[in-house]
């Protein structure tokens, strides 16, 4: 039997987009207004004809649809439509994947994802029980089926994507993310005029995995050094301009990459090298981006008095960022403590933690997932990604040390160090950003096994002759 992909090229793609263009062209001259709508369907269809475009047409959906508003638009609707598509597409091809020998690390997917996506579908009860709307529950609920399903995607287009396509794709997503953090958070504080606040998707979880990946290039790659140098030093200006201290914490990737050369890592005098152009590169773009991002003169000097206030005496009792970090921390515990085994559930509204008499569903505290899920679904949350940590170690052991493994490193540290500061996987990004870690970490053990596991291995024993 032909598989999708036979199926949906060819000829079959000839006929489909000489159709389309004629629908086109008569909506165009008719119903301008339909020609918006319908347009994009041939895209899409062309983009679903192969598993590494159904990925990235998932990844471009959420930068184009996952920030466009806080409810349930159609635009959202339509994107959530497109991804069980691709994740029915991609579902039926993961047991062919795994299958393959270099797969067996990861075969595990089998039951994780799927018992994970039906723990979250089981949370909408407890939900309802605590007073959320299904309308509250299935909003706050995205970004945790993401991260139970978009693993099955991941595996699929890591069949079709070399190492070139997936470290392009995460260089693309960093860059993005990064810049749309930077507007967001500018724009919300209204500091920022610009135009492209709601235009691009504001992650700092999505930054990381592309920030360690370009870092780690930087340092250990044998090629393009100076070019991921840029893109890490771009990436981190980013962020830096906003002057928030959480970006400050990409700073303890540099501890990670240390170490002896056979683990891929850099020594202490190339980081040390590194450290003072990066510097200059990352002041020089901060003072030239806030320039035209930032509309108010008296922002930055007045984020960095805050920052070092923060490092005085009894500084971060009088930080107005702390205490409101404070309350959120005491509002999350006091919704655990409603029902601290199964929590509040998905959608459950908190006060906000600013004394504006708002109320919202996340805060900016770790336990927020306590709050949420409770002590079972916690568990059940840290078992999934300690399983995922433990699947890319065995595959570092299948295929030895590369510069996957030195990124996987590195993001672990700079997840735990921004742990403290908020849930992470409430924002959209981390997903993704998992999911770009995943298709690294696969990529890389795909092409790296056949070479090493092709030929038979000598042994000292000898086979008598017949």
């Amino acid at each position: 039997m032909k598989s999708l992909d036979q199926v949906l090229s060819g000829r079959h793609v000839g006929v489909f987009a000489a159709a389309a263009l004629t629908v086109l062209v008569i909506l165009s001259l008719t119903h301008p207004v339909a020609l918006l709508i319908v347009g994009g369907f041939p895209l899409v269809a062309w983009m679903m004809i192969t598993a590494a475009r159904r990925f990235v047409l998932v990844i471009g959906g959420a930068f184009a649809v996952l920030q466009s508003t806080d409810g349930l638009s159609a635009a959202k609707f339509g994107y959530f439509v497109i991804f069980l598509i691709c994740l029915a597409l991609s579902a039926t091809r993961l047991q062919n994947h795994l299958e393959n020998p270099s797969m067996a690390p990861w075969r595990s997917i089998r039951w994780l994802c799927p018992g994970l996506a039906f723990y979250f579908s089981a949370t909408s009860a407890i939900a309802v029980s605590h007073g959320s709307t299904l309308e509250n529950w299935l909003r706050d609920i995205i970004s945790y089926m993401l991260l139970a399903t978009i693993p099955v995607l991941v595996v699929d287009a890591a069949a079709g994507l070399g190492r070139r396509g997936a470290a392009r794709l995460v260089a693309v997503a960093g860059l993005l993310g990064a810049v749309g953090f930077s507007v967001s958070w500018l724009s919300r504080r209204g500091v920022s005029d610009l135009p492209l606040a709601h235009l691009v998707f504001p992650s700092l979880a999505l930054c990381v995995v592309p920030f360690a990946y370009a870092l780690t290039k930087a340092l250990t790659g044998r090629a393009s050094r100076a070019r991921w140098g840029l893109l890490a030093t771009s990436i981190l200006t980013f962020l830096l301009v906003t002057g928030t201290r959480t970006s400050v914490v990409f700073v303890v990737s540099l501890l990670a990459v240390v170490g002896r050369k056979s683990k891929n890592l850099a020594s202490l005098a190339r980081v040390a090298a590194i450290v003072v152009p990066l510097t200059i590169g990352v002041v020089a773009g901060v003072v030239l981006i806030a320039g035209h991002l930032v509309s108010n003169d008296e922002f930055l000097p007045r984020r960095l008095n805050a920052l070092s206030a923060v490092f005085s005496t009894d500084g971060a009792t009088r930080d107005e960022s702390y205490l409101i970090r404070r309350q959120a921390y005491d509002n999350a515990l006091d919704a655990w403590r409603k029902d601290p085994l199964f929590g509040a559930g998905p959608g459950y509204l908190y006060p906000t933690a600013d004394g504006s008499g708002r109320s919202g569903t996340t805060l900016d505290t770790p336990y927020l997932i306590l709050s949420k899920f409770g002590l079972v679904g916690t568990l059940v949350i840290a078992g999934y990604l300690l399983a995922f940590l433990m699947n890319t170690r065995r595959s570092r052991l299948v295929v030895g040390y590369s510069t996957t493994s030195t990124t996987v490193r590195t993001s672990t540290l700079i997840f735990i160090a921004l742990f403290p500061f908020g849930q992470l996987l409430d924002d959209k990004g981390m997903p993704i950003g998992l999911a770009l870690l995943l298709l690294l970490v696969i990529v890389d053990l795909r092409e790296r096994y056949e070479p090493l596991h092709s030929h038979p291995q000598i042994t000292d024993e000898i086979t008598p002759k017949a």
